[in-house]
């Protein structure tokens, strides 16, 4: 199962579900998705708006890969369960936030074998297949990634 999440916006993330929707029938495996507060609701996927920490935590647990916007509590809980994740940041151009904070995160992680970063829709079915080609280590054996998140919310922050 891929797990798709939106995070906890009060703001969907419909271009991302959209495009994840349109695409999911291409794939032989069930995509289950968290589409928050968002308008469109898919027609080809298994989804829920909001549920529990507990269930969130079983969701990346199970997943094979994890497709979400580029928040840093989603990428960082996707990659310390050891899952390639497929991110496609939220962009103030589309109305999908208020800044680039996203993009700038995202292409920080991009260099990193588990993280396939699209900035485009369109690209989100050939990276999907890419992640789902490759085997992780569990994040929590290496630390580097939650010290260096920490450190870039700290610059975002100053």
């Amino acid at each position: 199962m891929m797990f798709v999440t939106v995070g906890t916006r009060p703001d969907g993330f419909d271009r991302l579900i959209r495009q994840l929707d349109s695409i999911a029938v291409d794939f032989d495996e069930p995509i289950r998705a968290q589409i928050g507060a968002g308008e469109y609701v898919p027609e080809n996927v298994e989804w829920f708006r909001f549920t529990s920490e507990e269930e969130i935590h079983e969701l990346y647990r199970t997943a094979t890969v994890v497709i979400a916007h580029a928040g840093a509590g989603t990428l960082l809980t996707a990659l310390s369960y050891g899952k390639p994740i497929v991110i496609l940041p939220r962009r103030e151009q589309h109305g999908d936030h208020n800044d680039d904070h996203q993009t700038e995160l995202a292409n920080a992680l991009s260099e990193r074998a588990e993280v396939f970063v699209v900035h485009n829709a369109s690209e989100l079915q050939r990276a999907m297949q890419k992640a789902r080609s490759i085997t992780v280590k569990s994040g929590s054996e290496d630390n580097s990634l939650a010290r260096f998140l920490n450190g870039y919310i700290e610059d975002i922050d100053a």
